[in-house]
């Protein structure tokens, strides 16, 4: 055994990921593929009325959608590749050997006649939801191996039309998640044989977003949404250890509890119309990561190798910023396309491989076709890499330069009337 070990930074990775498990996707935990339209535009759209995931985007342009009816659902597919090299001498190259992930979406809107000025929604997706998987005996495995994230918002969604140019509308979040991460111990069998700790726990926590669409004119629609902070609960996790039999009283069965201030997000969008034909859309979101400055985990079971730990993560403020289009090029046939710069809110000193962050650049394209009246299908797809960034965390002391790269098409089906 490794004198003056402390397994308590085994659980760093775990809840990390809770809020990282996205990073490939977006600055800190967000993961950007909540609206297939949005997708094609850079996700771009809180000022604009697609479709039913406007419950995501902002529940005020709910009240702005033609028909009485509109059903979404489809999935997206990620298919990442994460790599890393170390720092000196920098021979040793490493990279992820997970193939693919699929979160979903799923929304709904209606109105209720004769209360027209009220539209409903209802919205499923996976805001945070990933994975990543390293190769056993990689040389970061004492920080992570392999962990997996699987989260879902359920959103019930109420919009007002206070006017023909302005309407209000709201959401409430519920979070449930499950997670799964198992990481190396540096204590080894008389084979050589490395220890593992796997640990499993589910999440939940509850929040709100609300938005304000307003149509100064016909050409011109702007958006505000307002997505709350919201502390998620791990209320019982599991944590299993692989040991030599001689150390089981060090590595002992346990559970823990933790919780964690999810940031809140404010966007700001804008939609213009420059013909019937043709719209651009500009956001700008501002995620206040600050509220993600430290981890604390308390253990059911205490030992001297498995104490309380909090530890600080340090997290800023940061901005995105989404550019997009979409031009009508025939009656059946709406292309569309975009750009994002989404920042890293993780500063120096606190990067680590279960969730490699950096600056991320990307580009969307996509179409939407619609083959018979009253039903679509939406095909896009996404590229975005991260900026190569070279560093690594005082906590897990573990450095090196990182790069990822992800391609994401998605297939999504619309049925309205």
């Amino acid at each position: 055994m490794v004198p003056g070990i402390k397994v308590g930074k085994i659980f760093f990775a775990l809840f990390s990921f809770v809020v990282l498990g996205g990073s490939a996707l977006a600055g800190g935990f967000q993961i950007n593929l909540q609206g297939s339209k949005q997708n094609m535009m850079g996700h771009a759209g809180s000022a604009l009325s697609l479709d039913a995931s406007s419950v995501f985007f902002n529940p005020g342009a709910l009240a702005f959608l033609k028909d009485s009816f509109c059903f979404n659902a489809g999935v997206n597919l990620i298919f990442p590749r994460v790599g890393y090299q170390e720092s000196n001498p920098g021979f040793y190259t490493a990279g992820n050997i997970n193939k693919y992930s699929n979160p979903i979406v799923f929304y709904s809107s209606f109105k209720i006649k004769p209360f027209t000025k009220w539209t409903f929604g209802f919205g499923v997706n996976n805001p945070f939801g990933s994975s990543l998987v390293w190769e056993d005996n990689w040389a970061g495995q004492f920080v992570i191996r392999e962990i997996s994230l699987k989260t879902f918002c359920f959103q019930p969604a109420a919009t007002f039309k206070l006017s023909e140019k302005i309407a209000l509308g709201g959401a409430f979040n519920y979070y449930s998640g499950e997670l799964i991460l198992r990481k190396g111990i540096p204590v080894s069998d008389s084979t050589g044989k490395f220890g593992e700790a796997r640990l499993d726990g589910k999440a939940n926590g509850f929040g709100f977003n609300a938005g304000l669409v307003y149509k100064p004119f016909e050409k011109l629609t702007l958006g505000i949404d307002y997505r709350s902070q919201s502390t998620v609960k791990l209320k019982k996790g599991n944590a299993e250890f692989s040991v030599p039999s001689a150390l089981a009283d060090s590595f002992p069965k346990t559970s823990f509890t933790s919780q964690l201030a999810l940031p809140q997000v404010t966007t700001l969008g804008l939609a213009f119309s420059f013909s019937e034909k043709f719209t651009l859309v500009i956001d700008v979101n501002y995620t206040g990561w600050k509220s993600y400055d430290t981890l604390k985990f308390d253990y059911a079971f205490n030992s001297e190798s498995l104490k309380d730990t909090k530890i600080t993560k340090n997290y800023k403020n940061v901005f995105a910023y989404r550019l997009g289009g979409q031009y009508k090029l025939a009656e059946p046939i709406v292309i569309r396309a975009g750009g994002f710069f989404d920042m890293s809110p993780v500063q120096d000193g606190f990067l680590t491989p279960d969730g490699p962050d950096a600056n991320r650049v990307g580009v969307t394209l996509g179409m939407s076709f619609q083959p018979v009246k009253k039903f679509s299908i939406d095909f896009s797809c996404m590229y975005l890499e991260t900026i190569k960034r070279m560093g690594g965390s005082y906590e897990a002391g573990f450095w090196g330069t990182y790069k990822t790269i992800a391609v994401i098409p998605s297939l999504v089906f619309q049925y309205s009337f």
